[in-house]
C-alpha cells in the first residue's frame, strides 16, 4: 500500500475552538448555518436526544474528488471503447491539492478530446475548471462522468453511478455505535461558516456542537 495523500495542517500551531448548543422547534426542519471568528479544521455535531453525531474535517471534499479522479482514470484504461490505455499512468492525481486536480482533469479532458475511440472532442471546452476550487472541479466532474456515460464510443455507461463526488461528506455515528460516510447528514465549511442539513437538524432536539481551527 502506498500511502497517496497525507494532509496535515497547523501541528504545533496555535488552536481556536468554539462549542455551542442548539435546540430545535416542533416545525419542520431546514438547514441551519454557524458563523465562527476563524476557519475550522474540525467541526463535530452531536444530535444528544438521538445520539446521532456528525464529523467533517478539513480535507475531507478534496479527498473524495482525488477519489473519484483515480476511479475515473482507471475506469477510462479498462473501458473497451476506449483507445488509450494510459489515462491513469498520466493523469493519476499525486495528492488532493486542488492545483493538482486541476491539472488532472485539465490533462484528462484533453487526452478524452484527442483519443480515437471516444466520440466527442469537447470534453476540454465544457468542463475544463476555470478556477481551482473544490466547487468548481466538483462541477467539472460532474459534467464530465454523465458525458462519458452518453458517449457514443465509450462502452461503460456507469461513470456517474461509480465516480460523481459526493457535495457534503460526513462520518456519520448512530447510537448503536455504526459508523458509515453520510453525503446526507453532511457538514460543509466554506471560510469561518459551517452549514448543516436540514437531515442533519431534525425538529424537537437538543445539539451540542465544537469546532477546532
Amino acid at each position: 500500500m502506498t500511502m497517496i495523500t497525507n494532509t496535515q495542517e497547523n501541528a504545533m500551531g496555535i488552536v481556536n475552538r468554539a462549542t455551542g448548543v442548539i435546540v430545535t422547534d416542533a416545525t419542520a426542519a431546514t438547514g441551519e448555518s454557524i458563523v465562527l471568528g476563524f476557519a475550522p479544521r474540525i467541526v463535530r455535531v452531536h444530535n444528544i436526544t438521538d445520539r446521532i453525531s456528525d464529523e467533517w474535517y478539513t480535507g475531507l471534499l478534496e479527498a473524495s474528488l482525488q477519489e473519484a479522479l483515480r476511479g475515473i482514470l482507471a475506469k477510462l484504461d479498462a473501458d473497451a471503447g476506449v483507445t488509450d490505455t494510459n489515462f491513469a499512468a498520466l493523469w493519476n492525481p499525486a495528492s488532493s491539492d486542488l492545483t493538482v486536480l486541476a491539472a488532472s482533469i485539465r490533462g484528462m479532458n484533453a487526452k478524452l478530446d484527442a483519443d480515437a475511440g471516444v466520440t466527442d472532442t469537447n470534453y476540454a471546452a465544457l468542463w475544463n475548471p476555470a478556477v481551482a476550487t473544490q466547487v468548481a472541479m466538483r462541477a467539472s466532474i460532474v459534467g464530465i462522468v454523465a458525458k462519458l456515460d452518453a458517449d457514443g464510443g465509450v462502452t461503460d455507461t456507469n461513470f456517474a453511478a461509480l465516480w460523481t463526488p459526493a457535495a457534503l461528506i460526513s462520518l456519520h455515528t448512530v447510537a448503536n455505535g455504526t459508523r458509515t460516510r453520510d453525503v446526507t447528514n453532511g457538514i460543509a465549511v466554506s471560510g469561518n461558516t459551517i452549514s448543516l442539513t436540514a437531515t442533519t437538524m431534525v425538529a424537537s432536539k437538543t445539539f451540542a456542537w465544537e469546532a477546532e481551527g
